[in-house]
């Protein structure tokens, strides 16, 4: 993940300069690993394929097999899909249009659809529904001095990872495209009233200001333009960041508006507010490198409970005491949990809007640089102008009601399985991925008994092996999992995964189903609307063409096998503790972000139990951990036969 690797980086390198300041010993950095120039890589890179329309389609018909209520429903879907797939039906027409789009353009989807359609359009918050959530190792702080440096030492770190990035150096090596490393800092989303834009930051700029928020007041912190290669520079920076950090924490004692909550309204009710505030502050924080919250709690009680699955919920939508420390629609949100006026800090975390980047992971090395000694300036941000303040003062109070309303409905847990980890499972020579996808999917059977009913699984897919990709989705519910649900035994358990991981290859390289009905839809849309540019589409889609993409998409096999309740993806640390949560894709669904360490797996859950009446995260974690522990088992039984 691009964003857990930034507060991996600076976890680091918090770890080794806090030693450094407390027991004054020389930090070193020249154990991090190196980091290669890919820019000539990610160029060279081929654009994202166009399968063949028959593959997509038998493809399509193998994914809808779990999702079949009968065998009629299944003819008649096969029938459906054979009939938009024959010569002049509308599949051949807008596969060819696809086509024709995918030869002018390096991504057919990445460049304009995908961005518009999975996010901008979308009216909901982007809190819990969109931002995922990244919880850093646990970590204990005691003093306000240290908590101070800690922040400090972290925004340093951050910002010279995005000098590396200027430089063309990037943190994976292999023959990936880099691009979304280049759109996270300085860029923000910004509120419409019927659709969203995107104001992405310039990699290439010198700015290094940043924006911290502390009890609802917002101040942007002017960082001179310093090189960061350099430890003793770095060390300076963090120091004089440390200072500032300081300062806000003993100044800031009396709580302001919380503006901040605004960003976690439905994306249409935030844009007509955003208009009210003031433009020149709010204008500071779209430019700033990143976001940077203190949220404070008062008793320390309530992460000891159940540390990881309460700073789960801090760090994904935070509470109502420091909801106003947030800006949802800012990339990168650095958080840091602290406690007793600052002088404890709890835990840290990163939240971060999805819609320029996915993931990624990160560790540069030491470079050589000029000594600095900076002088930061601090500037207090007022969102509010005069004029409007009594009008967002009661809006404001409205905006709390609905935030708390809206995050009471959601449970988070964790699942910390310590039986085993991916060592294990690659010691029986199967793929850990595919091993715990299997275990997902079967706990969610075992808890719900049906896949035919609204049980379909989205897995994200990685796709940057071409330029500018993005994801796609494995459907990892399968034929040989209902098999394997039906008959639990050694041999359907093993065809599972295996199954399951050619699935994983097919859709990385190109043949996923997914984003080409997403195209299909959006070319039939821009050819009906007149705003097809790719090539001359006049007079190709007819009524009956129209009509029949509608009839396959509205199919109620289909509709079944797209109505995803699970919601998973893997996002790896180098910290076996750390995970990352993000919310359901649907209201009586579950989100499973799983981080698979060598001897352990940690898993972030959530669901919207109380609004749903069927999901329950915490009977889900129990399922899975059993899940788990049994496939084990019918492993070690098979093998003493």
């Amino acid at each position: 993940m691009i964003y857990g690797r930034i507060l991996q980086r600076a976890a680091n390198s918090l770890k080794a300069s806090f030693t450094v300041r407390l027991q004054t010993r020389y930090y070193s950095s020249t154990s991090m690993k190196t980091i290669g120039n890919s820019n000539e890589v990610s160029s060279s890179l081929p654009s994202l394929p166009v399968p063949p329309l028959a593959d997509t389609l038998h493809r399509l018909k193998l994914a809808a097999i779990p999702f079949a209520l009968s065998s009629q429903h299944y003819t008649e879907f096969c029938s459906l899909v054979n009939e938009f797939g024959a010569e002049n039906k509308a599949g051949v027409k807008l596969h060819s249009l696809l086509q024709a789009k995918a030869a002018k353009s390096k991504n057919w989807l990445s460049e304009d659809w995908w961005t518009q359609k999975a996010y901008l359009e979308g009216r909901d918050s982007v809190m819990i529904w969109s931002n995922p959530a990244f919880i850093g190792p646990k970590v204990r702080i005691v003093g306000k001095d240290n908590v101070a440096y800690f922040v400090g030492k972290a925004i340093t770190e951050a910002l010279h990872f995005k000098q590396l990035l200027k430089e063309g150096k990037y943190p994976e090596s292999g023959r990936i495209c880099n691009d979304q490393y280049n759109k996270i800092y300085g860029t923000c989303r910004i509120p419409g009233e019927t659709v969203d834009t995107i104001e992405y930051g310039d990699i290439n700029d010198n700015n290094m200001n940043v924006v911290v928020a502390r009890n609802n007041k917002f101040y942007e912190i002017v960082i001179p333009h310093i090189d960061l290669k350099d430890i003793n520079n770095r060390l300076n920076v963090a120091q004089a960041l440390c200072e500032q950090i300081l300062h806000i924490l003993n100044k800031n004692t009396v709580k302001e508006v919380p503006v901040g909550c605004f960003s976690s309204l439905p994306r249409s009710q935030w844009a007509k507010i955003y208009k009210k505030l003031n433009n020149e502050s709010v204008n500071s924080i779209r430019k700033a490198s990143f976001m940077v919250s203190l949220d404070h709690i008062d008793q320390d009680a309530l992460f000891d409970s159940n540390y990881a699955a309460n700073m789960g919920k801090q760090i994904l939508h935070g509470d109502s005491r420091n909801i106003g420390n947030r800006w949802f629609d800012k990339t990168i949100q650095l958080i840091f949990v602290t406690s007793n006026g600052g002088e404890k800090l709890l835990g840290t975390g990163i939240c971060y809007e999805h819609t320029p980047a996915e993931a990624g992971t990160v560790n540069p090395k030491r470079a050589d640089a000029k000594l600095a000694n900076p002088t930061l300036n601090v500037k207090s941000l007022d969102l509010i102008p005069p004029n409007n303040r009594e009008e967002i003062v009661n809006l404001s109070q409205k905006a709390i009601d609905d935030y708390e309303a809206f995050v009471n409905t959601l449970d988070v847990d964790v699942l910390q399985f310590r039986n085993y980890g991916k060592e294990l499972i690659k010691s029986l020579r199967l793929s850990p991925d595919s091993w715990i996808q299997v275990a997902i999917c079967w706990a969610f059977y075992r808890m719900h008994k049906y896949f035919g009913i609204s049980g379909a699984c989205y897995e994200t897919s990685s796709m940057r092996k071409f330029s500018l990709g993005r994801t796609d989705v494995i459907k990892s519910v399968t034929a040989s999992l209902e098999k394997l649900c039906q008959e639990p035994n050694y041999t359907t358990l093993r065809a599972a995964i295996e199954q399951h991981k050619q699935l994983v290859n097919d859709v990385a390289n190109g043949f996923g189903i997914d984003r080409i009905f997403l195209a299909f839809e959006c070319i039939a849309k821009e050819v009906k609307e007149g705003v097809w540019k790719w090539s001359d589409a006049r007079n190709i889609l007819n009524k009956e063409d129209y009509e029949l993409l509608n009839k396959l998409l509205t199919n109620e096999v289909y509709k079944e096998s797209k109505y995803y309740r699970l919601s998973t993806s893997q996002v790896a640390s180098r910290y076996a503790d750390s995970f990352m949560c993000y919310g359901p894709l649907v209201k009586d669904g579950y989100g499973c972000c799983y981080n698979p360490a060598a001897n352990q797996i940690t898993f972030g859950l959530s669901a919207f139990q109380r609004d749903s009446g069927v999901a329950d995260v915490h009977k889900f974690k129990s399922e899975l951990s059993e899940t788990l522990q049994e496939m084990n088992q019918m492993m070690l039984t098979h093998s003493k036969l």
